[in-house]
């Protein structure tokens, strides 16, 4: 991994006053726990662009599995229900078959049933009819009542 110039002078500085330390007289404990930090320092400066690389991608790699996995094309208040204490609340809506169901302008989304989107049009009552009833289906199916993670007022 090459270092950028930045780093390469604080590594070099660094050296410099390791070597110093060696040459100060300082000596025990403290000598060596100066010595120790250092070195843990330079090593650091000389491993951060690469965690920095790694990091990077690793945001990349999640924003490519959030755009393949959840309805990002279409608007959308995020996930609408809690993850129960069973289970994932999407696969429970999708066992119960609600995928695409539809009320007014809001739908339960065919990409990730955790999400309820706005295919145009969508009212807040039409949000909360839909919610109700997704509730309701899959507390028919399997005796779990899904808590909104949404914020609703009334």
């Amino acid at each position: 991994v090459e270092l950028p110039a930045a780093a390469v002078q604080l590594r070099h500085a660094l050296h410099q006053m390791a070597d110093q330390h060696a040459l100060s007289g300082v000596v025990g404990h403290h000598a060596d726990l100066v010595g120790i930090h250092l070195v843990q320092l330079a090593q650091i400066v000389q491993y951060a662009p690469r965690r920095q690389q790694i990091g990077v991608q690793r945001g990349v790699d999640l924003a490519d599995r959030r755009r393949a996995a959840q309805p990002l094309e279409l608007p959308s208040a995020g996930s609408t229900f809690k993850r129960p204490k069973t289970g994932y609340a999407a696969a429970l809506i999708d066992e119960a078959g609600l995928k695409g169901l539809q009320v007014g302008g809001a739908a339960v989304s065919e990409k990730h049933a955790g999400f309820i989107v706005n295919l145009g049009g969508a009212t807040a009552a039409d949000v909360l009819a839909l919610v109700k009833l997704v509730q309701q289906r899959v507390f028919d199916r399997s005796g779990i009542l899904l808590e909104p993670e949404i914020r609703l007022w009334k």
